[in-house]
């Protein structure tokens, strides 16, 4: 039963190119570690400066929005310091001409319209006036609520020269699913 189980696994992210998958609680430790194997990954297939370069920016990207904002979580708050762990998948791979980063995670359901708005208009942009909103957003700083600049998915939409796309999927009274494709 085993053996099936693992084995049914591997075949099936071996058919869909997938080389590398991380689920599980992401921490910036672990993200080190992914950024690091990667890199080693890139290197030994000799992909493109370019490419690698987007796939890495990409990961990093998807990792951050793992870390900060999955609705799915454990916390611990023992006085000298505070644990945060938040759950989510990610996933790297290549299919017949292109690589794809994959992530996942639970968000909170009254985030998901304004996550579909933001995302819907930043996939309407071109390259220009992506650049353009990515100075914008540097210099009038990040959306309330947000914990980072807030370039992140704008960052995602440069580097995915081939588009990105994303979808819900409802859990419970108060989460959704939330999966974003990037292909470089």
């Amino acid at each position: 039963m085993l053996i099936e189980q693992v084995t049914a696994l591997r075949d099936h992210m071996n058919t869909d190119g997938v080389s590398f998958c991380f689920t599980g609680f992401m921490t910036e430790e672990v993200l080190s570690g992914i950024a690091q194997t990667l890199k080693k990954k890139l290197e030994l297939d000799k992909v493109d400066i370019n490419t690698a370069r987007g796939i890495f920016s990409v990961v990093i990207e998807f990792s951050q929005n793992i870390i900060r904002y999955s609705a799915e979580n454990k916390t611990s708050d023992s006085g000298q310091s505070s644990i945060d762990l938040r759950y989510g998948v990610l996933a790297i791979g290549q299919d017949e001409n292109d690589h794809f980063v994959v992530c996942g995670n639970m968000i909170h359901k009254e985030d998901s319209q304004r996550l579909t708005d933001s995302l819907t208009h930043i996939k309407g942009l071109d390259r220009k006036e992506l650049k353009a909103l990515y100075k914008k957003t540097l210099r009038e700083g990040p959306p309330e609520n947000s914990k980072g600049a807030g370039v992140g998915f704008v960052e995602v939409a440069l580097r995915a020269t081939k588009g990105f796309e994303f979808d819900f999927q409802e859990s419970d009274d108060s989460n959704v699913f939330f999966a974003l494709k990037a292909t470089i």
